[in-house]
């Protein structure tokens, strides 16, 4: 029997959290905002400090930009010393005050370790970057 209310209490608690953390889209459907209700429910987990220390909110993508470059040959320097440290590089073609730019960047990141890991060979090897985080719908 204590079980049952147990379950029930859950569930009543999670449909009210749903209620609360809903938002309608351009269809007029509901949407969850899921970061919200992560947020609220990450007060009642035990061990809140390992689990913010492992782990970075799921909403957010964190990304290290390692430069925006109009010239190919500075790309390829960047490239290169990245791939002899064995990560692999993102690039994206932009128009930036009318000349194409590439920006170079690695990640997604969700997990703090490897993001501060990468950080760190990064810095020991001189690599100028910057941390960019960006929030997923």
């Amino acid at each position: 029997m204590f079980k049952r209310i147990i379950v029930l209490i859950i569930l009543i608690f999670s449909i009210l959290i749903f209620y609360l953390y809903q938002e309608r889209n351009s269809n007029n459907s509901i949407v969850l905002k899921s970061n919200q209700v992560i947020g609220y429910l990450y007060k009642f987990l035990p061990n809140k400090k390992k689990l913010r220390e492992d782990n970075i909110n799921n909403a957010i993508e964190y990304f290290i930009q390692l430069g925006i470059f109009a010239k190919q040959n500075e790309v390829d320097k960047i490239r290169a010393k990245t791939s002899l440290l064995g990560l692999d590089t993102n690039l994206e073609k932009h128009m930036l005050n009318g000349k194409l730019t590439t920006r170079i960047f690695l990640g997604p990141f969700n997990n703090k370790k490897l993001l501060d890991k990468t950080c760190k060979l990064l810095k020991d090897n001189s690599i100028d970057y910057i941390i960019i985080n960006e929030q997923n719908e």
